[in-house]
């Protein structure tokens, strides 16, 4: 009985609204944010300047942010690696 008070609160309130749309909101970028790593790692076995960055990376000649901003604002070659 206090559970479905609850509910029934948190549906006047619109806040049961809030939270759905917030999860449906964190589910989308769960999403791109998975399938963009899953293309950019295909790519980096096919693109050299890609594998080069994640080689320095790993190398410790690079650091981590350094690479990000480079793949993300690198929009010509951010365009090919996303690329289906």
């Amino acid at each position: 009985a206090q559970i479905e008070a609850h509910r029934r609160v948190l549906e006047a309130s619109g806040e049961l609204q809030r939270r759905r749309a917030r999860h449906r909101r964190n589910e989308l970028w769960d999403l791109v944010a998975h399938r963009v790593r899953r293309r950019l790692t295909q790519r980096a076995r096919e693109d050299s300047q890609l594998a080069m960055l994640i080689e320095r990376v790993m190398q410790g000649d690079l650091d981590p942010h350094s690479a990000a901003a480079r793949i993300l604002d690198d929009e010509e070659a951010l365009q090919r690696w996303l690329a289906p």
